[in-house]
């Protein structure tokens, strides 16, 4: 799990792509997901980008991660991944 917080000049959407990276362990061009595909860069950066707007919470589900941004710029990312596979693992009778 990462947890930071975007700085007032960097986007949103910049923040959460740095926080996929860190939470693969990566750079963030070497991420296999384009975060546009999955969630709107334009309506994130609406909703989220003013750290002084009300406080508002999104939630989101993408291809291999778990995904909050809190206003106030902060971004947490999970990588589902470790997870999804251990569910998918079957379970053999001893």
């Amino acid at each position: 799990m990462v947890d930071l917080s975007a700085d007032s000049e960097e986007p949103v959407t910049e923040a959460v792509v740095a926080a996929m990276a860190g939470a693969d362990g990566c750079s963030p061009l070497e991420l296999d997901l384009l975060l546009g595909e999955h969630l709107d860069p334009d309506a994130l950066e609406a909703l989220l980008g003013d750290a002084s707007a009300t406080q508002v919470e999104l939630n989101a589900r993408l291809p291999g991660y778990e995904v909050r941004i809190r206003s106030g710029r902060d971004v947490t990312v999970t990588a589902r991944c470790e997870a999804l596979e251990a569910r998918a693992r079957p379970v053999i009778p001893v």
